[in-house]
């Protein structure tokens, strides 16, 4: 196993809480804002949004090399 292999499996259930709180946050942040928010369309659109940062995260990171 390399080093960053190593280091990922420390690190990769707290990745994964941070990952979920910035959902969570998003979701809390729809249902203050909206009156009539639908939860399961907000889910959707913010994960939506996740997913094209991730993107553009590996375009820019792993694209260089």
């Amino acid at each position: 196993m390399k080093f960053e292999e190593k280091e990922l499996a420390k690190r990769k259930d707290e990745i994964q809480k941070d990952v979920y709180a910035i959902f969570r946050n998003n979701m809390d942040i729809f249902s203050w804002e909206i009156p009539e928010n639908d939860e399961n369309r907000s889910a959707t659109l913010i994960l939506e949004a996740m997913e094209e940062a991730m993107r553009e995260i590996r375009r820019v990171h792993l694209e260089q090399n």
